[in-house]
């Protein structure tokens, strides 16, 4: 493999014991539909231990806006359950690079992006976070420890409806077309977006993306 950094999120669904066992396979049928939908980022996925995934992306810089992505659709889902549990999903995103690589079989993968996801995973704190990021570069993982934790004060904040805006703007729609596939205002998307505080997720986003690129260098 070349020296490129990749990109692996390890994650599972949140709460996911708690349910039915046919509202499981409704929760995972969720994890299956947006991952499949990610496509287009060249993302390569499995699905194990009923509940847990693991994804490889080419592209370290598109982690945590593909994160987000996977966490708004979820989170935008209505699980039809009487517990009333708000669907989830926890992501370890791992960036580093990759030795060797079976895209039939992740698991058997290795390299310095797998061990940089999936022990985070074990490591995260089930009730306060949900997205957390580790590089090679400690001074970087120090900044992006306290971001994270940031961004999870706002996203652990997000109603069906925000995180429903939220995902169509991440995927690429403009609030115009948010608003078509919706049927709503653009005004309401607009409204939902700030209620959801977008913006910050946003700065977010790019400072990610500014410290990959500078530790690519």
């Amino acid at each position: 493999m070349s020296k490129r950094l990749y990109a692996v999120l390890t994650g599972d669904l949140v709460d996911y014991s708690k349910l039915e066992d046919s509202e499981r396979v409704d929760y995972v049928n969720c994890l299956r539909e947006i991952l499949n939908n990610l496509n287009e980022k060249n993302i390569i996925f499995e699905i194990f231990r009923g509940d847990s995934f693991q994804a490889v992306l080419p592209s370290s810089r598109v982690a945590l806006t593909v994160a987000l992505i996977i966490r708004s659709y979820i989170v935008s889902r209505k699980l039809s359950s009487k517990k009333k549990i708000r669907p989830d999903v926890r992501i370890a995103i791992g960036v580093g690079t990759i030795d060797n690589y079976n895209e039939k079989n992740i698991s058997s993968s290795d390299g310095e992006a797998f061990r940089n996801s999936g022990p985070e995973l074990d490591r995260m704190d089930k009730k306060r976070q949900r997205v957390v990021i580790k590089t090679n570069w400690t001074e970087v993982n120090g900044e992006l420890k306290t971001e994270c934790f940031l961004l999870d004060a706002i996203t652990m904040r997000w109603t069906a409806n925000q995180a429903e805006a939220v995902y169509y703007t991440l995927s690429g729609k403009n609030q115009v077309e948010t608003a078509k596939i919706l049927n709503i205002t653009q005004g309401n998307v607009s409204s939902k977006l700030n209620s959801a505080n977008f913006d910050a997720v946003r700065v977010m986003i790019d400072r990610y993306k500014e410290l990959v690129d500078r530790g690519e260098q």
